[in-house]
């Protein structure tokens, strides 16, 4: 190599650690997101930092958590107990720490797999509006990204190691796999994905390594599970027809095909192009864009699979956890952690059907269109985040917020001021209620049986009556409820347009004696 070639390639990494550093603070967002996951993630963590265990502080009674894996809140946790309590400002440079090393172990995989087209692959990545974006959410999905590229990148760089070096490489590999089962439920696909290459490759020692520490990690996980009494909601949740309305039973087969068929359409269709170059959302050009990329990334998956068997593995049993998941779910937020194992593909197609073609240029073509679509993706985000940003450091604390967010968020306050500490109220959005109030709150029951709402709301003192304009639950649940029952409750508080409510039920309906924990999930 020339010595200005190796020049270049030595400032190749931190350039392009530095371009995503660059878009991550361009676009960064000091404010919660509007999902409940980032709040509760936040409570847990809170549960954690103060001692009082895996719970769900937000819920009255603060019932055991069994949901979210405790590897993220953990973290969280850390970063609480160093700051004195909730900062969301700290819990997002964390995001950004572990994402940032994500990207570091990314494109040394890269490197140990695609060699010189390394580098725009990682210029690929680095771009990615989605994973810049989620670089400052506080969410999972970056902690477990660097996690599991990490997993990869041990076992990949074992196999150009001596022995010694690779068997030490090999079992950080199987502890990074079974870390990440406790950051997100998916990581079993790195479990099974090592287990299946272990067993391909005869080396039962490492597979007996692997296995024992997810035992002896994942039985005390379950055992708090099954004592808690609510065994595993994600696992009922994926086995139900559907994951909010579970009185409606079991999936059968006919549902678990059409589930499949509609994952597999849809992340070939608009998850995949939309995860790696933003396109016109349910445009004839996005569905094109995620037929290409898919065939390109398959053709690379089969002419790879025996010289790339570690990354193989891995995808192979990270599909059925993509496809068989509720289809109501379906998001690019799933597909993220996987993205570095799908462009390691799409690249190995992509050059595979250059070579045939006889086009040299067909990588450097999908390099630049992807790039060029991320720009003026990242374009438009920018301006909006320093728009709002400017108006957030000016005072606004909800600048960016959609309007209906906005009523929500003077509704939690008005309940913070005037509603005793004691109090309990029934909401849409609980987590949202107990981070910025300090008030227990739970949601009603997604059913269509009212005695089962009714009992929620006279299991509470105060309703949030929202008008979201995503969601008409509580106007389809709890309005017939507050309508018949006008008697039971008085309104106290009210937004101005789009109206949200504040009802206060009569105290001589309460129950005297207050339900186990259990009821309020």
């Amino acid at each position: 190599m020339r010595p200005r070639q190796a020049a270049v390639r030595r400032h190749l990494l931190p350039t392009l650690l530095g371009l995503y550093v660059a878009l991550s603070v361009l676009l960064f967002d000091p404010k919660l997101a509007t999902f409940g996951d980032n709040a509760r993630y936040l409570i847990l963590g809170k549960s954690l930092a103060e001692g009082t265990g895996y719970r769900d502080m937000h819920l009255p009674g603060t019932p055991v958590h069994t949901q979210y894996p405790p590897g993220f809140p953990l973290m969280l946790a850390a970063v609480t107990l160093v700051c004195g309590g909730v900062n969301v400002l700290a819990a997002k440079l964390l995001v950004i720490i572990t994402g940032i090393a994500a990207m570091f172990f990314s494109y040394r995989l890269l490197q140990l797999v695609l060699r010189e087209k390394a580098w725009p692959a990682m210029a690929v990545l680095a771009s990615v509006p989605a994973l810049v974006v989620n670089n400052h959410w506080v969410l999972s999905e970056m902690p477990f990204l660097l996690v599991l590229v990490a997993a990869l990148y041990c076992l990949v760089l074992s196999d150009q190691r001596p022995k010694a070096v690779a068997d030490r490489l090999r079992i950080g590999a199987c502890a990074l796999a079974v870390a990440a089962c406790f950051i997100r439920s998916a990581g079993i696909a790195a479990v099974l994905g090592m287990a299946l290459l272990f067993v391909v490759r005869r080396q039962y020692r490492n597979l007996g390594i692997l296995l024992g520490l997810y035992a002896v990690t994942a039985v005390p996980w379950q055992i708090i599970n099954s004592r808690s009494g609510h065994g595993q909601p994600y696992l009922e949740q994926l086995l139900a027809k559907h994951p909010y309305f579970l009185e409606q039973g079991r999936a059968g087969f006919g549902d678990w095909a059409l589930r499949v068929w509609q994952n597999l359409r849809d992340y070939v269709a608009k998850v995949y192009p939309r995860g790696l170059c933003q396109t016109q959302p349910n445009s004839w050009y996005e569905t094109i864009s995620g037929i290409v990329l898919s065939l390109l990334s398959a053709i690379g998956f089969i002419r790879g699979f025996r010289k790339h068997l570690v990354i193989a593995t891995c995808a192979l049993c990270a599909l059925p956890v993509l496809v068989c998941w509720p289809y109501i779910w379906l998001t690019e937020r799933f597909l993220l952690p996987f993205l570095p194992v799908a462009v390691i593909f799409l690249f190995l197609g992509a050059d595979w059907v250059g070579r045939k073609l006889r086009w040299q240029r067909l990588v450097p073509a999908l390099v630049v269109a992807i790039l060029l679509a991320n720009v003026v993706q990242t374009w438009s985000l920018a301006r909006v985040a320093v728009k709002d940003n400017a108006e957030y450091l000016r005072g606004d604390r909800y600048a960016g917020y959609p309007i209906d967010w906005r009523r929500c968020f003077e509704t939690i306050e008005w309940i913070k001021t005037n509603t005793p500490e004691q109090a309990v109220v029934l909401a849409r959005k609980p987590e949202f209620v107990y981070l910025l109030s300090g008030r227990r709150s739970f949601c009603y029951p997604i059913t269509e049986d009212r005695a089962q709402v009714m009992a929620a709301v006279l299991r509470s003192q105060y309703i949030l009556v929202d008008n979201f304009q995503w969601s008409d639950l509580t106007a389809g649940l709890i309005g017939p409820i507050l309508r018949d029952n006008p008697e039971l409750w008085e309104l106290v508080f009210t937004t101005a347009a789009p109206r949200f409510c504040v009802a206060r039920i009569s105290p001589g309906v309460l129950p005297t004696n207050p339900p186990p924990a259990a009821d309020y999930r």
